[in-house]
């Protein structure tokens, strides 16, 4: 009687420690030294291989992004929210994910145009007013394009220099300059009408818009002021022009 009271007392007693093990979920499992120790908690699963095995540790958290796992001995590799830490043999690289938004650097553009338009001075004494220029034609960023602009110059011998600004317009892209007057002049052929001037001389790129967003550099010019009625007074003649350089502008 009192041996199978025993006996129903360890029966009891294996069934308490069982319900105690599941109230808390865990459970671990033993093996010989040099195997395998496996321990199961709450969701989160624990695997350590020991000595002379060529796994190491494999860990699952329930409900994590986190995953480590192993394939050879000393190599792991972690993948957690876009970020991989590899160890291997001592060394650690990380590496994590970044979005990077790189602008397109400066680029070189080799302009050329030629316009046709109007353009009327106001001659007083020596001083020359450009009043206005005006006309249309096709260049490179621009296209199809008009170019208007303004400046000064002398009149005390059959060529003298002149300066001014100005801009070329066209398809939303804009181009601003300076004519540079120690490069720059402009040669009667006498003061007789209809009055010729042959001008040449530098424009210098000080910025733009659209395509020519920052523009820098220098524009070679030549052209022709043709039919102008006197050296006094109001003046109004036709001309033609060509430009070509190298520009610089943001990509």
């Amino acid at each position: 009687m009192m041996r199978k009271l025993g006996v129903i007392g360890t029966v009891l007693l294996a069934l308490t420690l069982a319900a105690c093990g599941s109230s808390s979920a865990k459970a671990t499992t033993t093996t010989k030294a040099g195997q395998a120790t496996t321990t199961t908690k709450a969701g989160k699963v624990t695997t350590t291989t020991k000595a002379g095995s060529k796994k190491v540790t494999t860990t699952t958290k329930a409900g994590s992004k986190k995953v480590t796992t192993t394939t050879k001995a000393g190599q792991t590799t972690t993948t957690q929210a876009g970020q991989t830490t590899t160890t291997r043999a001592g060394q650690t690289t990380t590496t994590r994910l970044v979005t990077t938004t790189t602008k397109p650097g400066p680029k070189t553009v080799h302009f050329s145009g030629s316009y046709s338009g109007n353009a009327t001075l106001l001659i007083q004494n020596t001083t020359v007013t450009i009043s206005s220029v005006a006309g249309s034609g096709t260049g490179t960023l621009v296209g199809s394009s008009t170019v208007t602009g303004h400046g000064s110059s002398s009149a005390s011998a059959q060529c003298d220099p002149f300066t001014g600004t100005g801009s070329i317009s066209g398809g939303g892209t804009t181009i601003d300059f300076t004519v540079t007057e120690s490069a720059s002049s402009g040669c009667a052929n006498g003061e007789t009408p209809p009055i010729k001037v042959t001008f040449h001389g530098v424009a210098v790129a000080t910025g733009g818009s659209g395509e020519a967003s920052g523009a820098k550099g220098s524009l070679n010019f030549n052209g022709t002021l043709n039919n102008l009625g006197g050296t006094t007074g109001t003046q109004s003649g036709s001309y033609t022009v060509t430009l070509s350089g190298t520009l610089t502008v943001n990509g």
